[in-house]
């Protein structure tokens, strides 16, 4: 299972990655730099009114791992019916805050090209597919999830970025006006809750989502909230703080285009951590640390290693590679090297987290993690205004990576202390390397960075960085971690 998880995970990521490029470049080349950055504005509001959704998600996951562990399909069903009701609802709010945003958003933005009338319904069509997935497809997200069917999501997911893309990619070069090309794309979203669907009622015969479950409440929502919180505000805080605070739909484009490298890179650990969580928190529930470092320490090692041969690559190619994406684009300057810098090293804090960060969600501990949540989204908040006002979307960056640091901070002490029973050195020692093999990446890049002057030349030079680095991180954690390099080598030996 484990495998298949992994495989269809990365081909989403993948699918993602490259649809990710297209789309705006394809936007912009057609409609222009600031109607590009209007739709990247868009999103990160949007998302920010999709944490409606309260935790459900999050806490209605943990709560059904002990009964899908028991075969109890009467406390699976409990908690399917209960998440159903609480994400109508939430869908119901979403949708009263989306025709609000449409309202007002077009009264305090504007955009040449477009009337007030089509940002107020591009606004709607963006949020649009959040609204289906709360009526239709997030209950049968939860409990695959929590069944370690991950696969099953990434394929649905795959089918609706394959179309959505297809769709905006062809009626952008004909022409299409913009409203109308997002329009037709929103189609995607049904066929990604049909498969899901049919799956689930075809394999699921006992799954129930009416039954009436009393006064039942999904533990811990409320603080699953604030993990929710935190990740909506560490990934859209730098556009929206652009949106108001550069003044320039342009600005907002440039930082998106930077942004899509961010968000390919951040992917990784979603790739390589599918299907754990559930895993993670089985053990932990039955109280088995001893099982949970010995399959948690191998996982650790694998994100930090693939990681810093990813943030390694990009610290060195990531300003010859916005020069070749965004060359022909005249409308906006897009060459900013301490940009491109401060936007990898924000994903290099980030992932030196993320494997922490799956530990705590999938031991619940959500609750006792709100404070530091809180701390970590007011240091953007705090520092990102005046930063962004003085610096523009150098001075936003920034402000996240000061925030992620203290979380890595914070994580490296509180994972082995409350969550595996681990020692402090073994915490340190894996970040150690991870800086290591990140620089051992880094340093020859950043020589061999001058041939990367054309696609080719920058796919040479991203080829052998990936190699060496490889090897790299491979010897890294031969000499300094060989427990987890051979947990990591016999895994992949077992899935051939």
């Amino acid at each position: 299972m484990f495998a298949k998880n992994t495989f269809w995970n990365l081909v989403y990521q993948l699918t993602a990655i490259v649809a990710g490029f297209l789309v705006p470049r394809a936007i912009i080349g057609v409609y222009g730099s600031e109607v590009n950055g209007l739709v990247t504005s868009l999103t990160q509001f949007i998302g920010y009114f999709a944490l409606v959704e309260a935790g459900i998600s999050g806490a209605a996951t943990f709560a059904l791992y002990k009964p899908i562990a028991k075969g109890d399909w009467d406390g699976i069903n409990v908690v399917a019916s209960a998440s159903k009701v609480f994400y109508q609802k939430s869908g119901m709010l979403f949708l009263v805050l989306l025709v609000g945003l449409s309202v007002v958003y077009p009264v305090f933005v504007s955009v040449g090209s477009l009337a007030p009338w089509e940002i107020m319904v591009l606004t709607f069509l963006l949020g649009a597919k959040i609204v289906v997935d709360f009526f239709s497809l997030a209950k049968y997200q939860v409990f695959l999830t929590a069944d370690q069917k991950n696969w099953l999501i990434q394929l649905a997911s795959t089918v609706f970025t394959l179309v959505n893309t297809a769709v905006i990619f062809l009626f952008a070069y004909l022409h299409a006006p913009v409203v109308a090309v997002f329009a037709l794309a929103l189609t995607a979203v049904f066929a990604r809750s049909l498969i899901l669907a049919l799956y689930t009622r075809r394999h699921y015969p006992k799954l129930n989502c009416k039954v009436d479950y009393g006064d039942y409440r999904l533990p811990q929502r409320w603080d699953a909230l604030f993990l929710q919180i935190l990740g909506a505000v560490q990934s859209g805080a730098p556009v929206i703080l652009a949106t108001f605070l550069c003044g320039s739909m342009s600005e907002v484009s440039v930082l998106a285009v930077y942004m899509l490298v961010s968000t390919g890179l951040q992917m990784i650990p979603n790739v390589l951590g599918t299907g754990l969580q559930a895993l993670f928190g089985r053990q932990i529930a039955e109280g088995d640390y001893v099982g949970l470092r010995s399959s948690y320490k191998p996982y650790r090692a694998l994100v930090y290693a693939v990681s810093a041969v990813a943030c390694g690559c990009a610290f060195s190619l990531i300003l010859p590679f916005v020069d070749l994406y965004a060359g022909e684009f005249h409308d906006a300057n897009y060459h900013n090297a301490l940009l491109g810098f401060l936007v990898v090293l924000n994903v290099f804090l980030y992932h030196g987290k993320s494997s922490q960060g799956l530990l705590v969600i999938a031991a619940g501990m959500y609750r006792e993690t709100r404070a530091q949540t809180c701390l970590q989204a007011a240091i953007i908040i705090v520092l990102g205004i005046p930063l962004t006002i003085r610096f523009g979307v150098v001075g936003t960056i920034a402000a996240s990576c000061v925030s992620n640091l203290y979380r890595v901070i914070d994580l490296l002490f509180y994972e082995p202390l409350k969550i595996s029973k681990d020692s402090l050195s073994s915490s340190f020692r894996s970040f150690g390397i991870y800086v290591l093999q990140t620089a051992l990446v880094v340093l020859p890049g950043y020589l061999l960075s001058c041939f990367a002057d054309s696609w080719t030349g920058w796919i040479a030079v991203a080829i052998c960085l990936v190699v060496w680095g490889a090897v790299a991180a491979c010897a890294s954690l031969y000499f300094f971690d060989k427990p987890s390099y051979c947990s990591i080598i016999g895994r992949f030996i077992r899935i051939k």
